[in-house]
C-alpha cells in the first residue's frame, strides 16, 4: 500500500468517525449521562491516539534500524 493511499484511508475513517459523533449522541444521550457521555469520549480518544502514537513510534524505530543498517 503506497503513502498516499494510507494517508487518504485514515482521512475518510477520520471523516466517518467525525460524523458519525453527532448521530450516536443523540441516540445515547437519553439513556447516558453528559458525565459518562464524556467520559467514553475521552476513552475511545485515549485509545486511538495511543494507537496512532504506538505505531509512530514502530515506524520511527525501524527507519532507525535500517539507516544503521545502511551505515554499515
Amino acid at each position: 500500500m503506497s503513502n498516499k493511499f494510507k494517508q487518504n484511508l485514515f482521512a475518510a475513517a477520520a471523516v466517518t468517525l467525525w460524523g458519525s459523533a453527532i448521530p450516536v449522541t443523540k441516540m445515547i444521550g437519553a439513556s447516558v449521562s453528559p458525565f459518562g457521555m464524556s467520559a467514553v469520549k475521552c476513552l475511545v480518544a485515549a485509545v486511538l491516539l495511543g494507537a496512532a502514537a504506538l505505531s509512530a513510534l514502530v515506524a520511527l524505530r525501524s527507519r532507525r534500524v535500517f539507516q544503521k543498517l545502511e551505515e554499515v
